[in-house]
């Protein structure tokens, strides 16, 4: 296969991978539980953010109803580049949880 990286070359694939990584912004989601979830997006669009954050929560898979999004933000590098409350990501989400 043309450019696949040999499972061997440990720091080429290390390389890689922070490139890409690179590439997201991180989406925090804090929770009415306490918990707090990372997700990596690659735009700013909170809607994919809250179903990313929903997903990755450690309950997300096992509970039918998981406790509302109190608060979230886009990060990258260390900055904030947008915040939401708990109005304003209920009015993009069309009022959803």
């Amino acid at each position: 296969m043309t450019g696949t990286i040999p499972i061997h070359d440990t720091a080429r694939h290390l390389a890689e991978w922070e490139r890409r990584k690179a590439a997201f912004l991180d989406f925090v989601a804090e929770f009415e539980d306490g918990r707090r979830v990372t997700v990596g997006v690659d735009k700013l669009d909170p809607v994919r953010g809250i179903c990313l954050a929903r997903f990755c929560h450690p309950d997300g898979l096992r509970r039918k109803v998981l406790p509302s999004i109190i608060r979230a933000r886009f990060e990258k590098n260390g900055g904030v580049l947008a915040s939401y409350d708990q109005a304003t990501l209920a009015a993009a989400c069309g009022g959803a949880r």
